[in-house]
């Protein structure tokens, strides 16, 4: 067991101006196209992809998993990553992580001037990492710990959501007080617009569209979308969102959770159905290959279908809530945090195992899987799971 402080490489003065030369005092874009995509690899993004509907092409533990390896923190609350190599990525405060998936050990970390919240990085194909944090910027690193640039939000607040990348190479990111949506090159930073939604959001993250549609949830209960261009479509009320991010199918119907339960809206604005959870939705749902809604609220889990009528529900008792968002594994069994363990079930919603943390604390990330099946979890360590 390993424990982490804070003795990793912070940005320098030559790494700062070499970031400011390379588009950190950023200009409006002008002319040309973004670059590159999101990174092929298990689980490159904040709930897996810019869709954000948690499925995963590998297959998780099938019974009861034993600890592979396991790194000390003082608390996490970020949910990790798995790049293209399988190295594992994870922030913890103010420091971002890369693990060697075989044992744990770190490979390199990098200390940012604030802390990280929930924040999951995003990857795209050139090995590029870009996560937010509370210091008004977003962050751009290399594959091997170096600072490539930042760009400055500016008054709109605290970076505290994870970015997207859209299949043209495309960042999308979101402020925080005055909900500014923020699309940057991957190259350098450059802005290539921004537009403010004038909302709140809070830990709510981008997702995005099949058609590049940009969705937002905001904490007065909005669900917005811009055109990739940044124009206004439209924008829906569904309910105080603070926690989940919005998840599209591939129908284009948009899954959003809130207090008020979990609701669907089409592409065109029109909210479709509200399915009433009994409780506060503060993750993020789940799509499963064949259309079911997986989503969590703090009373019970859900399985809806795509018309909103319940299909099977799990209750794992008081203290037991559900506020880390769910994955779906390629046999669609899903795994979710339930209060202080890690929980996993079948379609049907029948219980196939549980593992509970060394020292117990409410777990409010999202698992991760990797191509050899091994499943990485945040909770009160690092941990790396396996049959």
């Amino acid at each position: 067991m390993r424990f982490h402080g804070r003795e990793a490489a912070s940005p320098t003065r030559r790494e700062v101006a070499v970031a400011l030369l390379a588009g950190l005092l950023v200009q409006p874009f002008v002319g040309g196209m973004a670059s590159a995509q999101l990174a092929s690899a298990p689980w490159p993004m904040a709930h897996g992809n810019a869709q954000h509907t948690g499925r995963s092409a590998y297959v998780g533990p099938s019974s009861s998993p034993t600890v592979k390896w396991e790194v000390g923190f003082p608390g996490l609350r970020s949910s990790p990553v798995i790049g293209p190599d399988g190295t594992v990525y994870l922030s913890s405060r103010r420091t971002f992580y890369a693990f060697d998936p075989a044992d744990g050990s770190e490979r390199w970390s990098y200390e940012l001037p604030a802390i990280m919240r929930r924040n999951s990085a995003a990857l795209d194909v050139y090995g590029r990492i870009f996560i937010g944090a509370r210091d008004n910027r977003l962050w751009a690193l290399g594959s091997a710990g170096q600072l490539l640039w930042y760009y400055i939000v500016g008054n709109d607040g605290d970076v505290n959501t994870s970015a997207a990348i859209a299949p043209d190479g495309t960042v999308y990111m979101v402020g925080t007080w005055n909900g500014i949506v923020h699309a940057l090159t991957p190259d350098n930073g450059t802005l290539i617009w921004k537009q403010s939604i004038g909302e709140a959001v809070i830990y709510s993250s981008p997702a995005l569209g099949l058609d590049g549609t940009v969705y937002v949830g905001t904490t007065n209960g909005h669900l917005h979308a811009k055109t990739s261009t940044g124009h206004f479509k439209w924008e829906t009320q569904v309910g105080r969102i603070r926690f989940g991010a919005p998840a599209v199918g591939a129908d284009g119907t948009v899954y959003m959770g809130s207090r008020e339960g979990l609701s669907a809206v089409d592409p065109d604005g029109n909210l479709l159905w509200r399915f009433d959870t009994g409780a506060w939705v503060a993750s993020t749902p789940a799509i499963a290959a064949d259309g079911t809604i997986y989503v969590g609220s703090f009373a019970a889990f859900h399985a809806v279908d795509p018309e909103g009528n319940e299909l099977w529900r799990y209750e794992a008792g008081r203290g037991n809530g559900f506020y880390g968002s769910p994955v779906i594994d390629a046999n669609g069994d899903i795994y979710v945090a339930s209060g202080k363990r890690l929980i996993s079930l079948d379609h049907n919603g029948e219980l196939r195992w549980e593992f509970l943390p060394s020292r117990p604390r409410k777990i409010i990330s999202t698992p991760a899987i990797a191509a050899d099946g091994s499943l990485y979890l945040a909770a009160d360590q690092f941990y790396a799971l396996e049959d």
